[in-house]
């Protein structure tokens, strides 16, 4: 570690990839945006149970703007409705994420479709690996 390096606290940037991104957006909907300058959504997701067994807690509704207003990115990976698996619902339902969270964005923002990549494409490499295997005949 470099011994002339400190981190600065005062401008932070928040980045999320799937559900992480709805914990992102409640902490800045309860505590404002503080010392962060931008967020980045990759493939968000909204909400807690993928088959919606459980009732939502859900961090965006639609139609409403969020109450903070930080630049935001969201990036979608083109095949996120895709069913990874046949009983295993779709990582990131098309009603549940990417422009569910783009449309709520106040201020700046951006939208990128990553066309060919899937959810699990944003994971390191050994955390995707592990999706591979649990699912060799079907697109993740």
């Amino acid at each position: 570690m470099n011994p002339d390096y400190f981190p600065d606290f005062t401008k932070m940037f928040f980045i999320g990839h799937s559900a992480g991104n709805h914990i992102g957006v409640n902490y800045f909907k309860r505590k404002g945006c503080r010392n962060f300058l931008a967020n980045i959504h990759l493939s968000p997701v909204d909400g807690t149970d993928p088959f919606g067994i459980i009732d939502g807690d859900f961090a965006i509704t639609p139609g409403q703007i969020l109450n903070y207003d930080i630049p935001s990115l969201v990036v979608m990976a083109g095949l996120d409705p895709v069913r990874g698996q046949p009983l295993y619902p779709p990582c990131a339902p098309e009603n549940l994420s990417n422009t569910r969270y783009y449309n709520a964005m106040a201020g700046n923002r951006w939208f990128v479709n990553a066309t060919d990549f899937g959810h699990a494409d944003f994971f390191e490499p050994e955390f995707f690996d592990l999706v591979e295997v649990q699912s060799k005949e079907h697109v993740i």
